[in-house]
């Protein structure tokens, strides 16, 4: 099923014929579609519609594109289409969620004078990389669900201090509500082990910055980023996940440093 959802990431824009269906999972289309319902309380045809609009919405909200070409970018046929879809889902047009951005992050940054401080961040070029990963679904990334997905891992993979530690940030709560957070757990070291996948991360630019202190304060961390991009950071970013580098640091209170990767287009 993990390997239907990765397909769908990459190629949101096309049609999943049965018989990709069928080939990627190695059973027929029918037992495909039930075990996939099962696990995400979704259809297959529902979760692609919905990664394409919310993809879509990123685009809108990220970037300055033009509708029309963001309606063609996604998979559809044409920007009336495409405006009919995503008026359904989102209930608002795409120009008026473009021109709502504030009304959409306003009630995610709080009264903080830690706004009013100075942002630090470096732009990078990152070569891509391969790892393997463990997705699961959270409630708004929530760390209690994270934590647990990577105890098990540690619980079976041997530990390796040279290894590289990554989180994959897939969806935006915002748009696509905070039920259904798609996180993964990824790491560099090879695992013999058929129940983790292979995925290519990096390959682009990003804004590079950094949390100081443990995990249970990284939403904050988000809140200052966030801010300080829709109110004075003049990039566009990348509907790409965001990626979190874990890096080993004594000195920190949390046990790690989080390197936070934003994708620029």
């Amino acid at each position: 099923m993990e390997r239907i959802l990765n397909y769908i990431d990459k190629n949101y824009q096309n049609k999943l014929s049965n018989k990709e269906i069928e080939a990627l999972v190695c059973c027929s289309q029918r037992n495909s579609q039930r075990l996939f319902k099962r696990f995400f309380n979704e259809t297959i045809s529902n979760f692609q519609k919905r990664i394409k609009l919310e993809n879509a919405y990123k685009k809108l909200i990220y970037t300055s594109e033009n509708i029309k070409n963001i309606a063609y970018d996604v998979g559809y046929d044409n920007q009336s289409s495409f405006t009919k879809a995503f008026q359904k889902h989102f209930q608002l047009s795409p120009s008026q969620a473009r021109k709502r951005k504030l009304n959409l992050f306003n009630p995610f940054f709080i009264d903080s004078e830690d706004y009013n401080n100075k942002l630090d961040f470096d732009i990078v070029t990152l070569s891509q990389k391969t790892v393997y990963y463990k997705l699961i679904f959270t409630h708004n990334y929530n760390n209690e669900s994270i934590d647990k997905l990577w105890n098990d891992m540690d619980n079976k993979i041997p530990i390796n201090d040279t290894a590289n530690y990554y989180g994959l940030i897939l969806d935006q709560p915002l748009i696509s509500g905070i039920h259904k957070c798609r996180y993964e757990a990824c790491i560099e070291t090879e695992q013999n082990n058929s129940k983790y996948l292979t995925k290519n991360i990096f390959g682009m630019k990003y804004l590079k910055f950094k949390h100081l202190g443990n995990f249970d304060s990284i939403e904050n961390t988000y809140r200052h980023i966030f801010y300080h991009w829709v109110y004075h950071l003049d990039y566009e970013i990348n509907n790409s996940p965001i990626i979190e580098h874990y890096i080993k640091d004594a000195n920190n209170k949390g046990g790690y440093q989080t390197i936070i990767y934003i994708p620029l287009e």
